[in-house]
C-alpha cells in the first residue's frame, strides 16, 4: 500500500467484506484505466475505525479528499459507477 503526500489523490476504499474489496478495487483500478486519472487507492477494513467513521451498513464506502460517497449496501462497487465517480472529480477538482 503506497500513500502518496496529497490526500486528495488518494481514493479509502471503506470495507470490511475481502470478496468485496477485491472487486471494488478491480473496478476503481479499471475506471482509473478509462478515465486517465491515477489515484492511490488505500483500504480501510478494521471495524473499529469503520465504526468510528460511522459508516455500518452503508458498505462499501469510498473515501477521498475528506468526502465519502456510498454505494449501495452489500453490493460493489461497479466499474461503471466508479468511472462516474472519477470522471466527477476530474472535471471539480
Amino acid at each position: 500500500m503506497t500513500v502518496p503526500m496529497e490526500s486528495d489523490k488518494t481514493i479509502i476504499i471503506w470495507d470490511s467484506h475481502p470478496g468485496r474489496i477485491a472487486e471494488t478495487e478491480k473496478n476503481l483500478r479499471l475506471a482509473m484505466r478509462e478515465t486517465q486519472t491515477r489515484y492511490a487507492v488505500v483500504i480501510m477494513s478494521e471495524l473499529p475505525l469503520i465504526a468510528r467513521k460511522g459508516l455500518q451498513g452503508k458498505l462499501p464506502s469510498l473515501e477521498t479528499g475528506g468526502h465519502i460517497w456510498t454505494w449501495k449496501a452489500g453490493r460493489p462497487v461497479p466499474q461503471d459507477a466508479a468511472v462516474q465517480l472519477l470522471s466527477y472529480l476530474k472535471a471539480h477538482g
